[in-house]
C-alpha cells in the first residue's frame, strides 16, 4: 500500500500542477494582445499647415563671453577714423582705429634719406679706406651711423604700425569709449574697445 501511496501522491502532484500551469497560460493568452492580420487598423491622420505664431516671448539676464579683451591704443595720439560702431562683426586682424600718423611718416621719410645718405657715405669710405685715403674710423663712424639710422627707421615702421588697432579675433564690439585729455601743447585721445566672442 505504501508503494502505491509513492507512485498516486507524486502522479497526483504533478497532474495539479499541469493543470495549474494550462489554466495560468489561458489566463496570459486573453491578457496579450495578439495581432490579427486579417483586422484593419485605425489610424488618425491631420494635415500640416503654416501658421504664424503671434506669441513673443521675452527673457530678462545676462550672458558671458567666451572670450573677451579691452582694446586700448599703445601710443597716444589724435584719433583720425573710427572704423567699427558698437554691435559690428569684427574678424581678427581688421582694422578698428586709425590713430594720426602724418607725423610720423614724415619722421620716418627722413630716417629713410639718412639710411640712403649714409649707405653712400659707407661705400665711398671703403672705397677710400682700400686705397689708404682715409682713415679707418671714418668708415667706423658712417658704418655706426648707419646701424642707427636704420634701427631709428624700423622703430618709427613700428610706431606707424601701432597708429592702427587691429582686432586680436573673431568677435562682436560691445562697447567704445574715447576721452580726451588736456597735456601740455597736446590733446590726447584715448580709446577702449571690448569684443565679445560667442
Amino acid at each position: 500500500m505504501k508503494k502505491v501511496l509513492y507512485i498516486i501522491i507524486p502522479l497526483a502532484l504533478i497532474a495539479i500542477v499541469v493543470i495549474k500551469l494550462k489554466s495560468n497560460k489561458e489566463i496570459v493568452k486573453d491578457k496579450v494582445y495578439q495581432y490579427d492580420k486579417e483586422q484593419a487598423i485605425h489610424v488618425q491622420v491631420d494635415t500640416i499647415k503654416s501658421e504664424l505664431i503671434g506669441a513673443e516671448f521675452a527673457y530678462s539676464g545676462t550672458f558671458e563671453p567666451n572670450k573677451e579683451t579691452k582694446l586700448s591704443a599703445e601710443i597716444q595720439g589724435k584719433i583720425n577714423d573710427v572704423l567699427v560702431d558698437v554691435g559690428t562683426f569684427v574678424t581678427k586682424g581688421q582694422s578698428l582705429i586709425q590713430l594720426d600718423n602724418s607725423l610720423l611718416k614724415l619722421q620716418l621719410q627722413s630716417a629713410e634719406v639718412q639710411v640712403e645718405g649714409l649707405e653712400a657715405d659707407v661705400k665711398r669710405f671703403t672705397v677710400l679706406a682700400n686705397a689708404d685715403a682715409v682713415q679707418g674710423v671714418q668708415l667706423e663712424k658712417a658704418e655706426l651711423g648707419l646701424k642707427s639710422a636704420k634701427v631709428q627707421r624700423a622703430t618709427l615702421l613700428e610706431q606707424i604700425n601701432k597708429t592702427t588697432i587691429k582686432a586680436p579675433f573673431n568677435g562682436v564690439v560691445t562697447a567704445k569709449l574715447t576721452e580726451e585729455e588736456h597735456l601740455p601743447h597736446r590733446v590726447c585721445h584715448c580709446f577702449k574697445l571690448q569684443i565679445f566672442q560667442f
